[in-house]
């Protein structure tokens, strides 16, 4: 994958699982309740310098330090036909409303 289509948008619709809301997690230790996680399978696509479409798998995770603020990391891998595969992370704050 070329590093212009690295940086272009990427579409998914994806299958969400959230590990907070598993039965029993509530008997957990308060800091892995903390804690937020999804995987994800979808399709998606990028526009760019170069156009592609395909599967996309994510996953990510948040450690909330309090109600509305967390701490965020995530990675996608796209296979995007005629492109090839890649991948794109990211590392960040996430702030509810």
């Amino acid at each position: 994958m070329k590093k212009s289509a690295a940086f272009a948008a990427i579409l998914c619709l994806m299958c969400v699982f959230v590990f907070a809301e598993a039965p029993g997690a509530s008997a957990l230790p308060r800091f892995l309740r903390n804690f937020d996680w999804y995987l994800g399978l979808g399709l998606g696509a990028c526009a760019g310098a170069y156009f592609g479409a395909g599967p996309l798998a994510a996953s990510g995770t948040s450690y909330f330090i309090n109600p509305n603020l967390a701490i965020h990391a995530d990675i996608s891998v796209p296979y995007f036909f005629g492109l090839g595969v890649g991948y794109t992370g990211m590392l960040g704050v996430k702030w509810k409303l």
